[in-house]
């Protein structure tokens, strides 16, 4: 996948935040120096090198920056992923009669990288609920995200009091859990977009029995690739009457693929009680700036904050 110089794609998350313990006080996103406070505990992670989680593959995923906003009253993170086995880039021209390649070398100790920004608004939608927004960048996904900061505030632990005649003083870790924000419906999509396959799933008879435990059956899926024109107004019906009628020959399960334009698609499942009902799925928005984006950035781009801040305003979501 390649990288637009002045567009990218950003995915709506609500982060929510709660303490270990349900008799602890929820920590503060941000507080004053010297306070408990999630950016406390991203920082100091941060600071002493750990922030990182290292891939199977040799890649590493790192979070390098983290900072307060007030005035824009966001908190924002930046990650890298580098990946030291990647193969040097190439770039093509186009000559008469054909093309010539060149390789881009690097220098000892590089390595090939991406950035991306985690924008968190710090007004919270509810307790310890707040709206966010990741940068998508191949590679750098919000479970990797959460993973590092879940990493960062387990290593994190707070006092609480409970008790009033006799107070009893406790520890507790602050959770982070990611909710991806459902914002787009199957019609809306179909506006722009088109049904490329529905897949059927079910599972596979047991017809070749393995006394050894070498194998076992899993699922028998059959793919439907669409020809034909499914549009917003008539994709419940359709869907719904294929859907019935595969039920009756045993399928149990199935899935769209929506293809969205731009490269992109989305496969969405069905489930029981929604076959012929409207869904709402999570859907990427595209973001566009005036100034070129570098694949990778040791710095904050105001651009990205500021179009991500600008996307999360106008339509939360409690």
């Amino acid at each position: 996948m390649f990288l637009e110089k002045f567009s990218r794609f950003v995915r709506r998350y609500h982060l929510v935040f709660r303490p270990a313990h349900k008799a602890a006080p929820a920590m503060p996103l941000v507080a004053d120096e010297g306070q408990f406070s999630v950016l406390d505990a991203l920082e100091k992670r941060r600071a002493d090198g750990t922030a990182l989680l290292k891939q199977k593959n040799g890649d590493v995923l790192e979070m390098v920056k983290v900072e307060h906003f007030p005035e824009r009253g966001v908190l924002v993170l930046l990650f890298h992923r580098g990946s030291p086995d990647a193969a040097d880039p190439m770039y093509r021209r186009r000559i008469e009669g054909g093309h010539t390649v060149r390789q881009a070398e690097k220098e000892e100790d590089e390595e090939q990288s991406v950035s991306a920004h985690l924008v968190i608004s710090t007004k919270a939608i509810d307790d310890g609920r707040f709206d966010a927004s990741l940068e998508e960048i191949p590679g750098i996904n919000m479970s990797l995200v959460q993973q590092i900061m879940a990493q960062a505030l387990h290593e994190y632990p707070y006092d609480y009091q409970i008790g009033k005649r006799k107070i009893k003083t406790l520890e507790t870790v602050c959770l982070v859990k990611a909710e991806g924000l459902k914002s787009e419906t199957i019609s809306g999509a179909l506006k722009e977009g088109k049904i490329d396959f529905i897949t059927f799933i079910k599972p596979a008879p047991a017809k070749y029995v393995d006394a050894d435990g070498l194998w076992e059956p899993m699922n028998d899926i059959m793919r439907l690739k669409v020809k034909g024109k499914i549009d917003a107004d008539g994709w419940q019906d359709k869907i719904g009457a294929l859907v019935e009628e595969a039920r009756a020959d045993g399928w149990e399960d199935f899935n769209i693929e929506i293809d969205l334009g731009n490269k992109r698609s989305k496969t969405i499942a069905l489930d029981r009680e929604q076959d012929a009902k409207e869904i709402l799925f999570v859907k990427s928005e595209e973001i566009e700036v005036a100034t070129e984006l570098s694949p990778c950035s040791v710095d904050f781009q105001d651009e990205v904050i500021d179009s991500c801040l600008a996307i999360m305003q106008p339509k939360v979501v409690p």
